[in-house]
């Protein structure tokens, strides 16, 4: 995980299209959907859930871990989507 990292904007709408139907579609497979965000997208922002979005197991790990460099104000987001990290 780098912090100078960026994504082409293709790149980043098609992330959210992907992180959209992870979202709504309880009947889609979800795997093949994690597999693309880890290999293009492993670190994204996602305007429909306003945070930061990480697909890689050791990149969640290193946040989870670091909560001194890696937290936000609002950590609501946080806790709606992971509950058992906080």
């Amino acid at each position: 995980m780098s912090a100078g990292m960026q994504i082409e904007s293709g790149v980043q709408r098609q992330a959210n299209d992907i992180l959209t139907q992870l979202m709504t579609s309880g009947e889609v497979n979800p795997y093949p959907l994690y597999g693309w965000l880890r290999e293009n997208a492993p670190l994204f922002y996602s305007e429909q859930v306003g945070a930061y979005i990480l697909s890689r197991y050791a990149d969640c790990v290193r946040v989870l871990k670091d909560y001194r460099t890696f937290r936000s104000v609002d950590q609501s987001v946080v806790a709606e989507m992971c509950p058992q990290a906080m």
